[in-house]
């Protein structure tokens, strides 16, 4: 063997087998890292879904209380409704009387000046 030999076994040799193991471990080293990159953001989309589920499911909750507390208040205001229309009657019916209460007090005056004026006790 040379001097030229030597060099090309001892020297070049390993630096080309470490270039090549470099360049192997990175290649293959950033293919992982990708893939790593990829779950862990697939793990943090898995956890912001799961979080907007149960935020999902609370407002849920909430439409499906005040759903019912809206249909427990038409309802009352419903009955109140019908309140206000049979007090409604009513005052109306107390005005028609209250006329004709003023109507027979008239007339009832006007009788008692009648007697009175021709004497005639009641």
């Amino acid at each position: 063997m040379n001097g030229l030999e030597n060099i090309l076994i001892w020297i070049i040799s390993p630096v080309a087998g470490m270039v090549a193991g470099a360049w192997g471990g990175w290649f293959f080293g950033r293919k992982r890292q990708r893939i790593d990159t990829i779950d862990a953001a697939t793990d943090t989309f898995n956890k912001i879904i799961q979080q907007l589920r149960s935020e999902v499911g609370i407002y849920q909750q909430e439409k499906d209380k005040h759903t019912e507390l809206i249909r427990q208040q038409s309802q009352k205001i419903n009955e109140l409704a019908d309140q206000v229309k049979k007090l409604s009657e009513e005052v109306e019916c107390l005005r028609r009387e209250k006329r004709e209460n003023a109507l027979l007090k008239k007339k009832i005056d006007k009788y008692t000046r009648l007697l009175d004026s021709h004497n005639i006790e009641y």
